[in-house]
């Protein structure tokens, strides 16, 4: 049985987003990738305009030029030999692997590379319609479904907008406009809806893709049991015991006073403690020591005593544990974390 949402209240740990990253579970905006496909295509078409209208004006002349000197079945041949050419093979196949290149490169930007096939395998509550009833009035379908509209909305107001000046423009000259003429209206006319519809869509996936990042942390918020199971589970495993006595006993050596002396702020959580020192002209904190059980609660004692403040973050201690080497810079995993405990202890 789940746990209550409610009682998820802790920031979820490296851990946790790795299991999550394994399953295909990762902050995605599902308009990020269209978006892309909008702007390669623009591109594309930018470039190639005039060669692609020149490869189907050829086309059409190399159909249309055949003569009543070879059978049907010959000239049909001969067209469907012209529309593989031509068309399949010089327009449609570099658009499509452009196409493709443009998803790939919308997906491995927003999360990197990753191969999961956790989200296609069958499971009950995919087919439960009480699962698919809170997924269809869930937020996160809301919020797709009012992005929905407000694109379409755009779309229709930006359209109507170029077309009524078009018509107003070029409509008084049209028995004076031939093919080629006309195309260049048209191609003019997706300029301006291109160029004042990108920004605006660039602006509704990058504001849709931080509220993605943002329910998506929110979804994966861990339960203070949740963090001590994990933590218990680690703590399990001989090789990193084994690690963490040698780190003690190489620790233990030390002037433990002398320490928190030097720190700016102690993380604790869970039964643990780590000691940053940090002044104004290092470029990052330096993690001085990480203290479990009896030497954790030594050094909130001693930080009480000496006047440190003490944030509590358990999932920053585990981040620190896990990435974080003794008397180095923070790893960059961590300092938005550790920076934000700084300023919350200096306001202590």
């Amino acid at each position: 049985m789940s746990e209550d949402k409610s009682n998820k209240t802790e920031e979820p740990t490296p851990e946790k987003l790795r299991k999550a990253r394994e399953k295909g579970q990762v902050a995605r905006s599902e308009e990020f990738v269209p978006l892309f496909m909008i702007l390669f295509a623009f591109g594309y078409f930018w470039f190639a305009w005039d060669w692609f209208i020149q490869t189907i004006q050829d086309f059409m002349l190399n159909v249309t030029a055949y003569n009543n000197e070879i059978s049907f079945r010959e000239s049909m041949g001969n067209a469907f030999n012209l529309w593989f050419r031509q068309i399949i093979l010089g327009v449609m196949l570099p658009f499509s692997v452009l196409m493709f290149l443009a998803s790939v490169i919308g997906n491995v930007s927003q999360f990197g590379f990753l191969i999961s096939f956790e989200s296609i395998k069958p499971k009950p509550e995919k087919i439960s319609p009480m699962s698919g009833f809170k997924r269809i009035f869930s937020m996160k379908q809301l919020v797709k479904t009012l992005l929905s509209i407000l694109k379409i909305i755009m779309m229709t107001a930006i359209i109507y907008y170029i077309t009524r000046i078009a018509i107003r423009e070029y409509m008084h000259d049209i028995d004076l406009c031939d093919v080629d003429c006309m195309l260049t209206i048209l191609f003019s006319m997706i300029k301006k809806m291109l160029f004042i519809l990108l920004p605006l869509l660039i602006a509704l996936v990058l504001l849709d893709l931080i509220y993605q990042k943002a329910n998506f942390k929110k979804e994966q918020r861990m339960s203070k049991d949740e963090i001590k199971r994990e933590y218990k589970n680690r703590e399990g495993d001989p090789l990193i015991k084994g690690q963490r006595k040698s780190e003690q006993r190489r620790i233990l050596g030390e002037d433990l006073g002398e320490m928190i002396k030097q720190s700016r702020v102690v993380i604790a959580g869970l039964g643990r403690a780590a000691i940053l020192m940090y002044t104004q002209d290092m470029p990052l904190p330096i993690l001085l020591a990480i203290g479990r059980s009896k030497m954790s609660s030594d050094i909130i004692r001693m930080a009480k005593k000496s006047g440190v403040p003490i944030v509590s973050d358990p999932a920053l201690v585990q981040l620190l544990e896990d990435d974080g080497i003794i008397d180095q810079y923070i790893p960059d995993s961590s300092i938005q974390r550790v920076a934000k405990a700084i300023q919350k202890g200096d306001q202590m």
